[in-house]
């Protein structure tokens, strides 16, 4: 089975290529959960294709395409645009976790890369390491199973992708390779 999803229409391939990517998980239920990185959307499909439900919250900045034609840290052509989110993981009770950005990172928390080529390749290389983000850069969303927002969590670090296996919530940071592993609780109180 395939499973078509609707795109938004940017009227330029390279922007709508790039400005729909997105992040996927399924649940227990093997109904799909995508995360979009630079759109502010959430979505839950069953399996079958159907819409369950979309989300969207409340940012501290814009999700338009800010500069065409912008060349990528890889070196691509694209478009320049907020990110929004870097990964979505269901746990076992159903709960969509997706890792948001309170705001745009600084190029100091980023790092940089240049370099110089030339027809015999490669020439020089210069890497600048990203600095450790502020806790106010990356957390946690929580949504209930229906698309109820169930709250979010702050995260003091770089978060480039989540994976939950059982009750160990496991968040990858791409800059120095590292995984931070958390337990999820169940708080009985409420």
């Amino acid at each position: 089975m395939s499973l078509r999803l609707p795109a938004s229409d940017y009227r330029d391939g390279i922007t709508n290529r790039y400005a729909n990517w997105f992040d996927l998980d399924t649940d227990e239920e093997k109904n799909i959960c995508l995360s979009f990185q630079v759109q502010n959307r959430i979505e839950k499909y069953a399996p079958d294709g159907r819409l369950l439900w979309r989300a969207d919250r409340p940012l501290n900045f814009g999700t338009d395409v800010i500069e065409k034609g912008f060349v990528t840290r890889g070196g691509a052509q694209g478009p320049k645009m907020n990110v929004v989110s870097s990964g979505i993981a269901a746990d076992a009770k159903g709960r969509i976790w997706v890792i948001s950005l309170r705001r745009q990172l600084t190029k100091e928390e980023t790092g940089s890369r240049s370099s110089i080529t030339t027809d015999a390749g490669e020439v020089s290389r210069k890497i600048t390491e990203p600095k450790v983000v502020k806790g106010d850069v990356y957390k946690l969303e929580i949504f209930s199973p229906d698309g109820v927002f169930l709250g979010e969590i702050p995260l003091a670090h770089h978060a480039h992708g989540i994976r939950i296996f059982g009750d160990n919530l496991f968040i990858r940071e791409d800059y120095n390779t590292i995984f931070y592993q958390y337990k999820i609780i169940e708080n009985e109180s409420y």
